[in-house]
């Protein structure tokens, strides 16, 4: 693969309170080759990047920041981007294959950010964020142009007041969402809005120095509108969440938690609008997630060991892809199980680490996979990593970092009645990421980083 990447940052203070950074990266990459050499088309991209951030410190207490960030993305891009490029059967027409065509990206986001932070008072410690993100998209595809927009505006407002052994966290966050897409003729042809609007309250208990109690109260409200036919659809709840973390000595260590999540109907993404319908009877997603483990961490070795479980009730997404109009609703229960091990060792200039983990998800009782369910969850199995850093003197430091996921196959899916000798496989695969590290002096104003990335399958 041929690419080509540049990177320039630039930081300064301005006063002895103010100061100031902007980076620009450029990215450009050619159609990818595969383990057999052939050219992937509809992997080639042009990247570019531009991120400028400026802090200022109003008094002992007081700070402003103020960021803005660009992103820009273009290149021939597969119609089902989860998808190699394939022409249509032979009679029919294009949009039934995966071609190819030109597709454009740009985002553009404002922060700002508010801090007040006395030192002599406990109760007082505010925060406040303001963001606006625009996107725009444009794809000449196999129905002509098409242009979609998409704009959030959002604020959160938060502050933490120590009372006694509770520390706690209240706030209010808002988010308002506006998405349009449609042809030349009618970019607006599709229109959607949504609000959400949450307050919560958080508190962590420190009953003794070895033991920590969290719980918190969240309430949500969400609102979408269709603004092409006027429909409506609301739905408002409330979660909890509790934890537990005890140190049984400095290096021993073990947790649990339990959380609810709620998340109501959302304008969707622009890029499916066309030939998509909300289904007016759709229900809010609730998630429950529970927690456990165990840790140690010592000044030479470090372990952990954690369990989790997750269950999604009413998962939002299209119900049927074959199915004209496609649905937007409920589609089942996704539940999703796993385990994580961790062990590392710390020598004087060298450190150590291998981790396993496994997950198994499904959704009402089908194997969670890319086909049936792009975009919401993939069963993953069996994945090891590996770590190892170097660090040869203060200026040269090497590192190899390893992911490896074991294969599956025969995967279940969700058309296997109508397609019974259709076999679904998902390879194995590993990734190593190779790394050197130099720093011309014994000052980190300057660093020279190489790093060699190789995949396999």
């Amino acid at each position: 693969t041929d690419s080509f990447k540049t990177n320039t940052t630039l930081f300064g203070r301005l006063t002895d309170d103010w100061s100031a950074m902007a980076s620009v990266t450029k990215y450009d990459q050619d159609n990818y080759e595969d383990a057999n050499g052939d050219e992937q088309l509809g992997t080639e991209s042009d990247q570019s990047f531009l991120f400028a951030k400026l802090v200022g410190h109003l008094t002992d207490s007081q700070t402003l920041r103020l960021s803005y960030e660009k992103r820009e993305d273009e290149g021939d891009r597969p119609q089902r981007p989860q998808w190699v490029v394939s022409p249509p059967p032979v009679g029919l027409p294009a949009r039934r294959g995966n071609l190819a065509y030109p597709l454009e990206i740009e985002r553009e986001t404002v922060t700002a950010n508010y801090e007040l932070n006395p030192i002599d008072n406990p109760y007082l410690n505010l925060g406040f964020t303001l963001y606006n993100t625009e996107t725009e998209l444009f794809q000449n595809g196999p129905f002509g142009p098409y242009y979609a927009n998409g704009e959030s505006t959002g604020f959160d407002l938060r502050n933490a007041s120590i009372l006694g052994m509770h520390t706690v966290t209240y706030g209010v966050d808002y988010r308002d969402d506006k998405s349009t897409a449609g042809s030349a003729d009618n970019k607006s042809a599709f229109e959607f809005k949504s609000e959400v609007t949450g307050v919560y309250i958080q508190d962590d208990m420190q009953l003794t120095d070895a033991l920590l109690l969290t719980a918190g109260l969240r309430y949500d409200d969400y609102e979408l509108k269709n603004e092409v036919d006027a429909s409506k659809l609301d739905a408002d709840e409330v979660s909890r969440n509790v934890g537990i973390n005890y140190h049984f000595t400095d290096a021993w260590s073990t947790f649990a938690s339990y959380s609810e999540a709620f998340k109501g109907p959302q304008a969707q993404d622009a890029f499916k609008f066309d030939g998509t319908v909300i289904d007016p009877d759709i229900k809010p997603e609730d998630a429950e997630n529970i927690e456990l483990g165990v840790a140690y961490d010592s000044l030479t070795w470090f372990a952990s060991a954690k369990a989790y479980r997750s269950e999604i009730k009413d998962v939002i997404a299209i119900a049927d892809a074959l199915v004209r109009p496609q649905v937007y609703g409920n589609i089942g229960t996704l539940e999703s199980d796993g385990y994580i091990f961790e062990l590392g060792h710390r020598w004087e200039k060298l450190m150590a680490k291998i981790g396993y983990h496994y997950n198994d998800a499904n959704v009402d009782g089908i194997d969670a996979n890319a086909y049936d369910h792009n975009g919401i969850a993939n069963t993953v199995r069996n994945t090891v990593t590996a770590q190892l850093d170097y660090q040869f003197n203060p200026q040269w430091t090497f590192g190899w970092n390893a992911r490896f996921v074991q294969g599956r196959d025969d995967i279940d899916y969700g058309d296997q009645v109508t397609y019974p000798d259709v076999e679904v496989d998902q390879p194995g695969y590993g990734v190593h990421d190779f790394y050197t590290q130099w720093l011309p002096s014994l000052s980190e104003d300057v660093r020279i980083t190489l790093t060699l990335s190789l995949i396999h399958i």
